[in-house]
């Protein structure tokens, strides 16, 4: 369900923002130019990228994910920005020539260079997602890449064209425009010392911020809360004791020093109760190992944000409230494995212990809904915890899971973040030279 409700919404999202994203420029540039024709030359020329791009992508089949989704509305802005580039010098070059061919040869031949400087670092800038090891970040890299290459050549060979065909041969001046760049003008050149002291001061700011800056994000907070993926995820959690696995796999002890009492009745030598299927003279089905397994299912099952919580020890507990709350003893735990059906103990007995008893494994959920959630400081509490206050190596057990793996791609993308802001850096410093 969850999967299809995404597709219904990336679906959705391709639709809504790109007819949104065209409709609101095209309201603001009649705004600014006037002119009908000057509003919808932009909208064209993006389409027609936008449309290139799309066909490109369908081509290649590469797969727009939820990342991606919003690459229509990104390439329809950046689009427009280079189209209003070539249009305003165009307006401009009117005021001093009635030569529509020349005026449109000379915005492009001048507007050229900036347009190229600015299309290029910005697809420098998607492609550096590449670095990253998250596939939809990267795919919607080379998306963006593309798009802006069509951007770049349908601007200098597309928007030339319609120009000739649609605009007028007269200038006009936007004057409330005009005003806007006087004030700005004036503020900057009379208050400069002022203007760098508060530039200065939000650098400072926005240092103090970037250290601030936490890879964390529910994954419920992607839906909004009248949908049936929020509503679903949310009773989960609520009722069913959470929602993204986090399970817990613990090895024996390179060495096994197993302390069992001993059994004087000569009778039990030969385990009159072993299972077939096992050895049954692994590290985990006696009584020491499994009281210490409960130990560790209790720290587990007290954690805020896990919810429930499976392990052997789940059924050692209802054992023994069977058994009066009286302990059970290894005889009484070997007995209890012999008398399990065969289905039973591959559902719920191996499904936590390995058949050798060597390895068990405790299944746990961890709490999507939880304001407080901060999977990376959970893993590294649990890792620490298992180490200094359980005594385990580290290398005897293993954090695994979705909560793990979600947890992993949140981290590898703050990472792969800062070596795309590191390149994209190195880069534009390059074309300065």
């Amino acid at each position: 369900m969850i999967a299809t409700d995404m597709m219904a919404f990336i679906k959705s999202d391709l639709y809504v923002f790109g007819i949104s994203v065209a409709i609101v420029f095209l309201l603001l540039l009649y705004t600014f130019f006037g002119d009908f024709r000057y509003a919808i030359l932009p909208i064209i020329n993006a389409a027609v990228a936008t449309i290139s791009t799309a066909s490109l992508l369908g081509f290649m089949d590469w797969k727009i994910s939820v990342v991606s989704s919003n690459f229509i509305a990104l390439l329809l802005i950046l689009t427009i920005s280079l189209t209003v580039h070539i249009l305003v010098r165009y307006n401009e070059l009117l005021a001093h020539t009635s030569n529509k061919t020349n005026a449109i040869a000379k915005a492009c031949q001048q507007m050229f260079l900036p347009c190229f400087f600015a299309a290029f670092t910005t697809a420098i800038a998607f492609i550096s997602l590449i670095l990253g090891d998250i596939k939809p970040v990267i795919e919607f890299g080379k998306m963006m890449a593309v798009g802006m290459l069509f951007s770049f050549i349908f601007t200098f060979t597309l928007l030339p064209a319609l120009m000739q065909l649609l605009l007028p041969t007269n200038n006009f001046e936007p004057k409330w425009i005009n005003y806007l760049q006087k004030f700005f003008s004036e503020l900057a050149l009379k208050t400069g010392k002022l203007m760098s002291l508060l530039s200065a001061f939000m650098f400072i700011l926005l240092l103090i911020g970037i250290s601030q800056l936490k890879v964390e994000n529910r994954f419920i907070d992607y839906f909004n809360e009248d949908t049936e993926i929020f509503q679903g995820l949310y009773l989960l959690d609520q009722e069913l004791g959470g929602t993204a696995t986090l399970d817990i796999i613990i090895r024996a002890p390179d060495e096994q020093e197993i302390i069992i009492d001993d059994l004087d009745d000569d009778l039990f030598e030969d385990d009159l109760f072993q299972d077939d299927e096992s050895t049954a003279s692994g590290y985990w089905w006696n009584v020491y190992s499994l009281d210490f397994l409960e130990d560790i299912h209790d720290y587990l099952d007290d954690l805020p944000e896990v919810g429930k919580v499976l392990s052997v020890a789940s059924g050692i507990k209802l054992a023994r409230l069977i058994n009066d709350n009286a302990p059970l003893n290894d005889l009484e735990l070997a007995l209890l494995r012999s008398v399990l059906p065969d289905d039973l103990k591959e559902s719920l007995l191996y499904s936590y212990i390995s058949k050798d008893d060597n390895q068990v494994r405790l299944a746990s959920r961890v709490y999507e809904s939880s304001e407080s959630l901060n999977r990376n400081e959970l893993i590294k509490n649990l890792e620490r915890d298992l180490v200094n206050k359980f005594g385990l190596e580290r290398n005897q057990f293993e954090i695994t899971g979705l909560a793990v793996l979600y947890n992993n791609m949140l981290q590898s993308l703050f990472s792969s973040q800062i070596k795309s802001l590191g390149l994209v850096f190195i880069i534009i410093g390059i074309l300065f030279l």
